[in-house]
């Protein structure tokens, strides 16, 4: 439930509006009370915003913050003496010389 409200605080010169804010995955909804009804029953004037997506934002900056945790973690090395791949096999006859022009 939305509840947008304009406050005027004590020594205070203007009032000040408090938005009231919905948020989803799918969009994040502004409402203010951009001027409050002049009697009961009045008109009121209220201002909406609609700002799709905001919450994946916060979804995003958690999954690189968890990848950035994940790739400074110190994980498993290997070690520089251990075999990396198959043993490859090494041909013993000669290849034949190439004339190179001059």
């Amino acid at each position: 439930m939305y509840g947008p409200a304009v406050h005027q605080f004590p020594f205070a010169t203007q009032a000040i509006g408090s938005p009231s804010v919905k948020t989803s995955l799918r969009d994040d909804v502004y409402l203010t009370l951009a001027a409050p009804p002049d009697h009961p029953g009045g008109t009121a004037v209220i201002g909406v915003i609609v700002q799709p997506m905001i919450a994946w934002l916060w979804i995003g900056g958690g999954v690189v913050a968890l990848g950035t945790l994940l790739a400074a973690w110190p994980g498993r090395r290997r070690r520089p003496t251990a075999p990396v791949s198959a043993p490859v096999e090494v041909d013993t006859v000669p290849a034949e010389p190439v004339a190179v022009p001059q």
